[in-house]
């Protein structure tokens, strides 16, 4: 007998031993289709020793919400055209990091000997900057 081969989920692997599925470019499903596909692949996730997986749901897809939290999977966050769940593999707690909920502006300002503006520069990164390091300031742009 022919063994049966059941659709997976595709994903991208992240940095961190995880996966990260996205629906975006994908046709609405029904909600029991995906409840088969979908633990059909957790099953292959857990072989595979992976740890966190994230499914990103469009609109389009919302029907399919419930089925993913009754699979374990939990709300992380939530942006105006997607909804971003999680679910941790393993038996040990979840690294999953915290969503941004905040942006912080900077500006400097260098005031010389006469007490006159030298220098203002704007300073701006986001939180999901690769180096999640502060930005170079420009070389010294004097304004007169």
């Amino acid at each position: 007998m022919e063994a049966e081969r059941v659709e997976l989920l595709s994903v991208v692997e992240d940095h961190y031993g995880g996966v990260v599925v996205s629906l975006e470019n994908q046709e609405p499903v029904d909600s029991e289709l995906f409840s088969s596909i979908l633990e059909a692949s957790m099953n292959n996730w857990k072989q595979q020793r992976k740890k966190g997986v994230w499914l990103k749901l469009p609109i389009l897809h919302s029907n399919i919400v419930h089925t993913a939290v009754k699979a374990g999977f939990k709300y992380h966050h939530a942006e105006p055209a997607y909804l971003m769940l999680v679910r941790w593999i393993p038996e040990t707690p979840d690294t999953f990091s915290a969503n941004a909920s905040h942006r912080v502006g900077v500006a400097v300002f260098v005031v010389n000997d006469k007490k006159e503006r030298e220098k203002l520069e704007n300073i701006s990164w986001s939180t999901f900057e690769p180096s999640n390091q502060p930005p170079q300031l420009s070389p010294d742009t004097r304004r007169p």
